[in-house]
This record gives structure tokens, sequence and C-alpha cells, in this order.
């Protein structure tokens, strides 16, 4: 019933009793994709030291995600809506979960590719969380589900700039 990108909305919206479940998962995918574009920044210090890389360098650690999903969400859009939504859904969350490889490298260049992959990702995610709301939201609840899909990914980024300082100051010493 929701895996067809050109569906009609007026087919596809009917109050579900699930919808605030799926309310919950938008809003904890939007607060975890905004920790994951800040997340070098409390670390930045020890990537130049480590790495013996310029500060312009280190701060595209931080900016390439940004600009990949600056220039990608719109083609990311244009292809999922030719792709079923779950499949590309979850392609979305594999490149995102790529940042997870990161601690295994310690190359400039190879860490960069895998924050543009992650940039991939949620140039995929955050285009197809707004699908989700339209499908799954009556119209009455369309922009305050809107509006807090979009806090949840503000929140995500302040949280990370927070929590981020005191994970760099306990795991690094």
């Amino acid at each position: 019933m929701f895996e067809n990108a050109n569906e009609a909305r007026s087919t596809l919206v009917t109050p579900d009793r699930y919808r605030f479940v799926m309310y919950g998962l938008i809003v904890l995918a939007n607060a975890t994709t905004g920790l994951n574009f800040l997340a070098p920044s409390p670390f930045l210090t020890r990537i130049i030291d480590d790495l013996a890389i310029t500060n312009a360098a280190a701060g595209f650690l931080v900016t390439a995600m940004t600009l990949l999903v600056t220039l990608g969400a719109i083609p990311a859009s244009i292809v999922a809506v030719r792709w079923r939504l779950k499949p590309t859904f979850g392609l979305a969350w594999v490149l995102l979960g790529a940042g997870t490889l990161i601690v295994f490298y310690s190359e400039f260049w190879v860490i960069v590719g895998i924050r543009l992959v992650q940039g991939l990702g949620a140039a995929i995610q955050i285009p197809l969380i707004a699908g989700l709301i339209m499908r799954w939201a009556p119209d009455k609840e369309l922009p305050a589900v809107n509006a807090v899909s979009l806090a949840a990914l503000t929140v995500g980024l302040g949280t990370g700039l927070i929590i981020g300082p005191q994970l760099a100051e306990s795991s690094l010493g």
C-alpha cells in the first residue's frame, strides 16, 4: 500500500493507528542524521595533529557531508521516485552507517570519501522523510509533523555539538 512512490496522495493517507510509531521513527531518523552532520567537529584538533593536515582540510571533513547533501538531494529524490520506498530508505541508512568505518582508517582522503558516502545517504534520506510524512500524516497533522521532524534534525545537530566535546575529551584523554 505504501510502496509505490507514484500513487496519488488521496489514496494513501488514511489515519492509521501506527502513524504515531512512524512519527517517532521519523523523529529518531532525523535526530540521528543531525548527529552525523557535525560529528567530526569536536575531534578536529586531534585530526589535524594525527593526519598532519591544514585547518581548511579539517574543515572539509565537516562540510563534505553537507556539500553532498546539497548537491545530491534533488537527483536522489528523482531516483527515489523510480524505486520502491523501502529499498531506497534502506540504502540511505546503509550509506549513513558507513561512518562506522572511519575508525578503521587513518588516511585523510579515505575519511573524506566515507563522509561523502554518508552525505549521499543523507541526501537520499532527507527527501524520503518528507515523502513518508506525506504518506502517513492526514492533512491536518502535516504542518505539526513536518515541524517536529525538522526540529529533530536541528536537535540532533545541537546535541552532537553538546555531547561531542565530552566524548572527545573522554575518548582521547
